[in-house]
């Protein structure tokens, strides 16, 4: 499992949306493990932004900043 760096929504976001959309971009990702479902958390308050987090599992370790790379793309794509 990798977690990725935190997500951080402005106040006032629909967070179920966005852990969906977080979701989506670990599913659409050629590098994420098909066979373990990602997981999108809501973590808490921050002082300015609400903190989701990602949870990936990954096949290949070696592949990791790759995968990394991918899902960002996707997760700046999708919260447009």
């Amino acid at each position: 499992m990798i977690e990725l760096d935190q997500v951080g929504v402005a106040y006032g976001s629909d967070t179920d949306k966005a852990k969906k959309l977080l979701v989506q971009a670990a599913r659409e990702c050629p590098l994420s493990s098909k066979t373990a479902n990602a997981k999108a958390l809501f973590l808490g308050f921050g002082d300015s932004t609400l903190d989701l987090e990602l949870r990936v599992y990954i096949e290949d370790y070696d592949q990791h900043a790759d995968m990394l790379d991918d899902i960002h793309g996707r997760i700046d794509r999708l919260f447009r």
